[in-house]
């Protein structure tokens, strides 16, 4: 998927070319999706709604603590 949507950068200005690549990237994350979102009901199927909120929660720290981090890294910025 990440390489489809990195060659998408260098077709250029081909329409046909950048609509296949992201099209690709989208085919292929749904493969993607499949393979990881079913591991909470292997794991606990009698929680998995519980844990896949669990773990959704924690790996969407990073959504709300990346910009907080640069703007303490950036000059001129203010929390």
């Amino acid at each position: 998927m990440a390489i489809c949507l990195v060659v998408v950068s260098f077709v250029g200005c081909s329409k046909e070319w950048t609509l296949f690549m992201l099209t690709l990237a989208v085919c292929l994350e749904g493969a993607l999706y499949s393979g990881f979102s079913i591991n909470q009901l292997d794991l606990a199927p009698n929680f998995a709604g519980s844990l896949y909120g669990i773990i959704n929660g924690i790996a969407s720290v990073n959504s709300w603590l990346a910009p907080l981090v640069v703007a303490s890294l950036t000059e001129g910025q203010v929390i």
